[in-house]
């Protein structure tokens, strides 16, 4: 066997494991709509086992719902069959023409067991590309020690391994963890190390420094606390306690760092929401971008600890100020303004925000703004907003702390 027999059986060995790995991982059910978890469905069509979506167009229009639209509609039956019949653990439900899966929201448990069978998949991963660079090395050495090969072309060989090595371990590295079952700050440590492991990868000169840098990696990153851990913890804050209606909210918030405690030891859940807590809270959930954005309002003063999220809202139109020259960053928040910035951001960020419900049903439809009705539509039509008693909005209610982590929260899981 030749030198660029052994490289190029070494490479189609590792691009299919490489294949096998991303194949394993989508097919992990993480809570969130992903139309290639259904990539190992097969159905029987005409009499040959047939991959689904080569029988069917499948798509996610909703973050936690897969549909299903057969080619044939006589197929809907054996489709949903072979979903109840695989290890998805999803009941589909259909019209008579479209299949729809509602991928329940991941509980603490499955959280911890899709971080252990993400870690598993990658090391197992890791393994078999660990066994492949082994055998194509000692195959160049058998080479070299024969003099069937001269020292460059076993350099070269080396320098090819060197770099699969570098392939498959930056793979790994990137696949290792599922962003989604950590906080958002969580997620930015999460990003840190692995940006730290890719340089650390990049910059190994031998195989096994390749695979040392991995391994620190790795080992950095299973220190980060996934959402599963940090709800085990208890909240810091004496005013909320297990069993209040916010509770769960609340914490949610805090662990998205989305808010902080008044103090570290109280939340304040019934506290008003003002303006300038509002756009801060905002400006946190787009990641805290950098805005040029010249803030003209004279009660908003440089250095204010708002300064930076009145900036973004105004470069985003999330707000315009109560007039010309004033914010009022210490003005109440209305329930229908919170929802009006909420929506605003929605679309500057690109969300569909065309779902809306009818607001006749509340008995205090009328006092909703002019301004607001589009916005408290859409919060109502999609289970972000909740009437404070079953028929009334209290649009013009100050919101508190406590309702905007639940609306937050509403937001960002529903």
């Amino acid at each position: 066997m030749t030198i660029t027999e052994i490289q190029n059986n070494a490479k189609t060995k590792m691009e299919k494991t490489k294949d096998v790995l991303r194949s394993d991982l989508m097919a992990i059910r993480a809570g969130r709509a992903n139309p290639q978890l259904l990539d190992r469905i097969t159905v029987d069509y005409y009499g040959t086992p047939t991959p689904l979506k080569n029988v069917a167009n499948i798509s996610a229009p909703e973050p936690r719902i897969l549909q299903i639209n057969p080619w044939d509609a006589k197929m809907v039956k054996d489709i949903s069959r072979a979903i109840q019949a695989s290890d998805l653990g999803l009941t589909p439900s259909n019209d008579g023409k479209v299949i729809r899966l509602m991928l329940p929201e991941l509980t603490e448990e499955r959280r911890k067991e899709l971080t252990k069978l993400v870690r598993k998949t990658a090391e197992e991963s890791k393994v078999a590309i660990r066994s492949i660079r082994r055998d194509a090395v000692d195959q160049v050495k058998k080479l070299k020690k024969n003099n069937e090969i001269t020292e460059d072309p076993q350099k070269k060989a080396e320098e090819a391994a060197l770099q699969a090595a570098k392939y498959h371990a930056l793979m790994t590295l990137a696949t290792y963890a599922d962003k989604d079952l950590y906080a958002r700050p969580q997620q930015a440590e999460l990003a840190a190390a692995i940006q730290a492991g890719q340089e650390a990868i990049d910059a190994a000169t031998t195989p096994q420094e390749v695979e040392e840098a991995l391994t620190a990696a790795m080992t950095t990153i299973d220190g980060i606390k996934t959402l599963a851990e940090l709800n085990k913890e208890k909240l810091p804050f004496t005013d909320v306690k297990e069993g209040d209606w916010y509770y769960r909210a609340v914490r949610y918030a805090v662990q998205q760092g989305l808010f902080k405690g008044v103090t570290d030891t109280t939340f304040a859940p019934n506290s008003k929401l003002n303006r300038a807590m509002a756009v801060t809270i905002l400006y946190r959930l787009a990641g805290e971008p950098e805005s040029t954005e010249q803030v003209t309002f004279t009660d908003v003063k440089e250095g204010a600890y708002y300064y930076k999220a009145v900036a973004w809202a105004l470069e985003n139109g999330i707000t315009t100020g109560v007039d010309a020259t004033r914010f009022a960053p210490n003005a109440d928040v209305t329930r229908e303004q919170m929802v009006t910035f909420l929506h605003r951001y929605a679309e500057v960020s690109g969300q569909d925000v065309n779902r809306m419900a009818s607001l006749s049903s509340f008995r205090d439809a009328g006092s909703v703004s002019n301004y607001a009705r589009e916005a408290m539509a859409w919060a109502v039509g999609n289970g972000i907003l909740q009437g404070m008693e079953q028929d009334l909005l209290a649009p013009q209610g100050t919101a508190t702390r406590a309702q905007a982590a639940a609306i937050l929260m509403r937001f960002l899981t529903r």
